[in-house]
């Protein structure tokens, strides 16, 4: 398997993670409004805790309330979490895909540059050595701002 492929593979499981972290969300917003509702449906006037209400009485439906909207909010906090996490992993596996196929494509540019300029292969040289320093120069700055803490 190249290198590219295993970025390919990373990047397709990286996207269906988020996927399934985005649903974990959205199970936790049904969780949490059944919960809530759940509860403001048991009592007439419920204790609130910032914006949880909850039934201080020994019901069965008061705990079943309190358990899904503590159970909503958990699911809803790590869905986010877990989501941006595997963003950010894609994000990261496309800029590598970036890189590693930087190079082949100029060099297929400049395959097809000197089979259309084989009377003047000073031009070919020309590109070749732009594109070698324009590399040099990326990379000593992808240095400089990992050095710096930038990435």
């Amino acid at each position: 398997m190249s290198f590219k492929e295993y970025l390919h593979e990373c990047a397709e499981n990286s996207r269906r993670d988020e996927v399934n972290s985005y649903i974990m969300f959205l199970a936790g917003v049904m969780f949490f409004v059944g919960g809530v509702w759940g509860s403001l449906k048991l009592a007439e006037n419920p204790r609130w805790f910032i914006f949880i209400p909850y039934h201080t009485e020994p019901l069965g439906g008061a705990a079943l309330g309190l358990a899904l909207t503590v159970t909503g909010l958990t699911l809803m906090v790590y869905g986010i979490t877990a989501g941006l996490n595997c963003w950010n992993d894609r994000r990261w596996y496309m800029q590598e895909m970036r890189k590693a196929t930087a190079f082949e494509e100029i060099a297929l540019r400049v395959k097809k540059d000197s089979i259309k300029l084989e009377k003047d292969p000073g031009k070919v040289k020309k590109r070749l050595e732009e594109f070698r320093a324009k590399l040099r120069r990326k990379r000593k700055r992808d240095r400089q701002e990992t050095y710096y803490g930038r990435s």
